[in-house]
């Protein structure tokens, strides 16, 4: 780069930086010969917790920690799901490494979702349930045994589990009547979580994550 571009470019650089102080974003024109910055093409460098073309958006906070006694992963796995009336669910994961001297961590995210469980190994936990979609928003949760979700093999025999799925969901609805202690269960494909009448309400969940986001 030039002694004149690389001035260029550290001058609108400056000049484009966000006024609000908290923000600190820098936004740098894609072409450093223009000499003016009307919204389109740049590209902004967004600090912690926004998000957006132009960082507008305050993205959501979860502070998560773990009860005592817990044994705490290395890293932890946070899968979002929203859920909106009939339409198709969208699923999305983010992955945090939790440092040794650690019993806690505080994550952001731009997903909208409205249900998230953390995935401890192969143990997930129900943490965080919302009627309607979470877009901004500050969360304070701490993953406890009671938020556990049984796996399906914990909870029917073997002629039921060998079943094919539609065959084997009109059982479902046997664990959510008796079974109070739990807060929800998973297939191979599906999140189920009881409704205040007890009947299971099923969310698109599966293994196979498809969009995946890791953080430090």
């Amino acid at each position: 780069m030039t002694g004149c571009i690389k001035s260029r470019l550290n001058e609108l650089s400056n000049s484009h930086n966000f006024q609000d102080n908290e923000k600190q974003s820098r936004c740098v024109p894609d072409d450093v010969h223009q000499g003016t910055v009307d919204g389109k093409g740049y590209t902004c460098i967004c600090p912690q917790g926004y998000a957006g073309t132009i960082c507008e958006f305050h993205e959501t906070r979860i502070d998560l920690s773990f009860i005592h006694n817990f044994a705490i992963p290395e890293s932890l796995f946070i899968h979002f799901i929203a859920a909106v009336d009939h339409l198709p669910h969208v699923h999305m994961t983010i992955v945090n490494r939790i440092p040794l001297d650690r019993n806690s961590l505080t994550t952001y995210t731009w997903i909208v979702f409205n249900i998230a469980s953390a995935q401890v190994q192969n143990n997930y936990y129900l943490i965080i349930l919302q009627e309607f979609l979470i877009i901004s928003d500050n969360i304070s949760v701490q993953i406890i045994p009671s938020q556990r979700c049984a796996s399906i093999q914990e909870l029917f025999d073997v002629a039921i589990i060998n079943r094919h799925l539609l065959r084997r969901i009109k059982h479902y609805h046997v664990p959510c009547q008796h079974r109070s202690e739990l807060m929800c269960f998973y297939d191979d494909v599906h999140l189920y979580q009881w409704d205040l009448s007890r009947h299971a309400n099923c969310f698109e969940f599966g293994y196979n994550i498809t969009r995946m986001i890791v953080t430090d």
